[in-house]
């Protein structure tokens, strides 16, 4: 299993590194990448609700960047003063953390 996702990451590291004469998308090689890498580990390991327990992890984390970035690019774009915005942004993430925090608090 470890040699197959090496061989994957350096397949996938390749077409990022040769994302031009390939004519390829740096974006898109690096997710194809993750996606075939929690692929092979979901369904080579032993331990499934270990491991789907990380992925909603991990999918979570990206969705909070993304959200974080979404929210970024919308205050930037309305022309809010970068001190205000960064402000806000400070405060969403104290609110999102500590929602976090609580709903682990909840589960446990």
């Amino acid at each position: 299993m470890y040699v197959l996702i090496v061989i994957i990451f350096i397949l996938g590291y390749a077409a990022i590194a040769f994302e031009d004469p390939l004519k390829l998308n740096k974006p898109a090689s690096a997710l194809i990448t993750g996606v075939l890498y929690w692929t092979i580990y979901m369904l080579q390991s032993e331990f499934a609700d270990i491991v789907n327990e990380e992925l909603l992890h991990h999918l979570g984390e990206v969705a909070t960047i993304f959200l974080i970035t979404i929210v970024m690019i919308a205050v930037v774009k309305q022309g809010i003063s970068l001190l205000r915005g960064v402000g806000g942004l400070i405060l969403f993430i104290i609110v999102l953390m500590s929602a976090i925090r609580i709903y682990k608090m909840i589960r446990k």
